[in-house]
């Protein structure tokens, strides 16, 4: 009988955020507010000017959030409490992969994304 040289401990399933190398990919911790409920990776993440912390982009605010600044690095959970997590300040993202508010869309952020260095391109899936 053949010796078992290996043990499978788990499975690597990589997501379609990550859309190119062409731009440096850099995170930095992004302070996100509480009680947003879960915030997948992906999301597009603007920042309350405020208070510095980060919230669901949304074109109709004014409070500093209607800009995009980030996108998540991770899925996280904002119920209770504030939560630092990675976002990615620069890299090139799949569009299909991003998450905006309800009303809100890729046409509605691309220029300012531009300008934070979050570049976006049309992935076709296989």
């Amino acid at each position: 009988m053949p010796e078992q040289l290996y043990t499978k401990t788990d499975e690597y399933s990589p997501d379609r955020l990550i859309a190119g190398n062409q731009i440096p990919l850099i995170a930095e911790g992004i302070t996100l507010s509480a009680d947003q409920g879960v915030l997948k990776r992906g999301t597009v993440i603007g920042v309350v000017t405020a208070s510095g912390e980060g919230v669901l982009v949304d074109k109709s605010k004014t409070d500093g959030s209607e800009k995009a600044y980030a996108v998540l690095a991770e899925t996280v959970d904002t119920t209770g409490e504030v939560k630092v997590t990675p976002g990615y300040i620069t890299g090139l993202f799949n569009v299909n992969e991003l998450a905006f508010a309800d009303e809100d869309a890729i046409d509605d952020h691309k220029i300012t994304m531009r300008e934070r260095g979050l570049y976006v391109k049309d992935v076709i899936s296989y």
